[in-house]
Formats: C-alpha cells, structure tokens, sequence
C-alpha cells in the first residue's frame, strides 16, 4: 500500500500577548507556546495560499499545540486526530544566546540565533536532544504506517519538520548529527506558512520504503 504524506507547517501565531522584547517573546513561546493562537488574519492567508496537497486529505494528523489544531481545523473539521510526536522541539533561548549577544548592536541577531540553535542541537546542548526528536519522527513514522487513510496532511512546526525531512533523506544522522549541515544551517527560511514537503511511503512485507 501507498501512502502519500503532506508534512506543513502550521499557520503565523498571534504575538501580542508575548511583549515587544523579541528575546522575551521568544522565551515565552518556548515556555508555553502551546497555547498560541493563530493570528485574526491566518483564515485570510490560509484562503490564498491553499496548496493543492491539502485537496482529496483523507485525514489530517495535528500537533498538540492550539495553533497547530487551528491550523488543522481549516483543512478538514471532521478528519482530524492529535499527535504528539508532531510537537514543537523542547529549547529555551538561554540555551541558544544570551539576551546581550541577541541585540548585539542594537538590532536582534535572528539569523544568528537559528544558525546557534542548529549548532547547539548537533552538539546535544539544548532541552531536547536530537535523538529524542528523531524518536518523536519514528512515532509519526509508526502512526502513518498503521493508519487506514492513504492520503494525510500533517500539521507541524518548522524546525521539527526540517529535522523530519533531513532524516527521511538522510537516516545516518540519528548517529552523526553533524551531518545535518549538509542540509541545513538555520539561516535558510524552511517553509512559508501552511507549506512544506511531501512524501510517499510503501509497505513491501516487512520493509518500510520512503521516497521522498
């Protein structure tokens, strides 16, 4: 049997309960970014930028976090279930940079702090380690692989989907993570809102293919 998978990226949260500090906010985001909402003008974005992935979804598999279900509830409100494994990875921006080094120069250093959080996730010093997220990808891999619905979306976060991708591609990072600079830095923008990638998986007996 086939399965055809559409991993994408949830819709822009709503920012305005977080504050103005952008280090602050993104702290606050780590620490309960679950109960985010998608921001009033997601619906209208969601409306636009539709991808043709999302027609014939005979289920649609969710993150935990609220705008991740929002997300999902556009897509489909009567085939939707919850997945944990799907979830946001586990950091704190003090693992990443400190708020000095953050607003170097007066202005926040973004790309700095994605390109230490790639480097800090190789090097197993952040929250959640590479091998836990790996684990988490082989749960959704599992769930697909038992699941009826031949055609999914599922609905995640960016930085968990990169991660996803590079190991479908490349499995040998599981036990060298430093190959994971030979696709992706942190510098690069991953996926727009509501985009991603997509996948095939086959069941040959026993043996699990993907291509992708």
């Amino acid at each position: 049997m086939k399965k055809r998978i559409f991993m994408a990226r949830c819709g822009p949260y709503d920012d305005s309960s977080l504050g103005s500090d952008l280090y602050e906010s993104f702290e606050k985001m780590a620490e309960g970014g679950d109960k985010l909402e998608l921001k009033p003008e997601a619906l209208a974005m969601f409306e636009v930028k539709f991808p043709s992935e999302f027609k014939g979804c005979e289920l649609v598999v969710s993150a935990l976090e609220l705008r991740c279900v929002q997300t999902a509830k556009m897509i489909s409100k009567n085939k939707l279930v919850t997945l944990p494994g799907l979830g946001e990875i586990s950091f704190s921006m003090k693992e990443i940079i400190s708020k000095k080094e953050f607003f170097k120069n007066g202005r926040p250093q973004v790309d700095l702090a994605r390109k230490l959080f790639v480097k800090k996730l190789m090097a197993g010093e952040i929250t959640e380690s590479l091998q836990s997220i790996i684990s988490r990808a082989e749960s959704v891999l599992n769930f697909i692989e038992n699941e009826k619905a031949e055609n999914m979306v599922l609905v995640s976060h960016s930085f968990f989907m990169k991660i996803m991708e590079t190991y479908l591609k490349d499995p040998g990072i599981k036990d060298q993570p430093k190959l994971i600079r030979n696709y992706f830095t942190g510098s690069e923008k991953f996926y727009d809102y509501f985009g991603g990638f997509r996948f095939s998986m086959y069941n040959l007996g026993k043996e699990r293919k993907i291509k992708i």
